[in-house]
């Protein structure tokens, strides 16, 4: 029998998901389609099974897949939500998180050094990390920060309003990408006793918002069409009655129906 080997070269696939965030409040969805989004001081840790590292860095979190994949996947963060088109977020930087398994060196590295920096004055650590010193030592420590803001264990437990919902959840499927403020008046991240003072920060950037224009929105996803026709209405009130709707589904995630 005669055959042929194949050498063609596959590209890969150029679909292009969204970038989407999800909330379980309706007040908030709709506070982000009206005003944008707003971000907030987030505690992040990271373990080696040896030593763990923890720092708030003031940011907004979203994740890059299908609507409908992040209905499924994601709905223990909410059942709401808003994506925007990937052009969205290059144009504001958003970054996808780096996973990182507790037993690679990567991850050695990066809590060692963090512990190593942390014990420095913060006039020392700021100035670097917004770029106002460009020697060698305030570049490094410019790059750890950042490094450390876009890392995540790959697993680990998962946490919700001070309750662990899973022992060993596998956070590298959320496919999670980042926006991290970078402004001189506010602190790049809290360490230590300023974690457990993490509202007072938030206050201070509450004003804070990261806006977007009508054809910036791939989809919004509510849960009745009470909410659709709300939805409806910011958008005609910020944008004007002659724009073109995105796509609002209705999630039926957490709907029971009686037989």
């Amino acid at each position: 029998m005669d055959y042929s080997i194949d050498n063609r070269v596959y590209e890969p696939s150029k679909l292009e998901y969204p970038i989407i965030h999800i909330t379980q409040s309706w007040t908030i969805l709709q506070k982000i389609v009206l005003e944008g989004f707003k971000p907030s001081y987030c505690t992040e840790s990271l373990s080696n099974n040896d030593k763990e590292i923890t720092a708030a860095f003031p940011m907004i979190s979203f994740t890059n897949m299908s609507v409908e994949d992040a209905k499924n996947l994601l709905k223990s963060y909410g059942t709401l939500a808003i994506a925007m088109k990937k052009s969205w977020g290059a144009e504001h930087k958003l970054n996808p998180v780096l996973y990182l398994d507790r037993s690679s060196e990567l991850t050695n590295h990066i809590i060692n050094a963090f512990n190593f920096i942390n014990h420095s004055p913060s006039w020392r650590i700021e100035p670097a990390v917004f770029g106002r010193h460009v020697d060698h030592k305030g570049y490094l420590i410019k790059t750890l920060i950042d490094l450390f803001s876009y890392s995540k264990n790959y697993d680990g437990k998962l946490i919700r309003s001070d309750t662990r919902i899973r022992e060993d959840y596998r956070f590298g499927l959320e496919r999670e990408w980042r926006y991290i403020v970078r402004d001189e008046r506010y602190p790049p991240f809290l360490i230590g006793e300023k974690i457990d003072q993490k509202q007072v920060y938030n206050d201070m950037i509450s004003h804070i918002r990261v806006d977007f224009e009508i054809k910036d929105i791939d989809t919004i996803v509510v849960e009745t069409n009470y909410e659709v026709e709300e939805i409806k209405k910011i958008l005609y009130t910020k944008y004007g009655p002659q724009i073109e709707l995105p796509p609002i589904e209705i999630n039926p995630r957490r709907h029971i129906y009686e037989e």
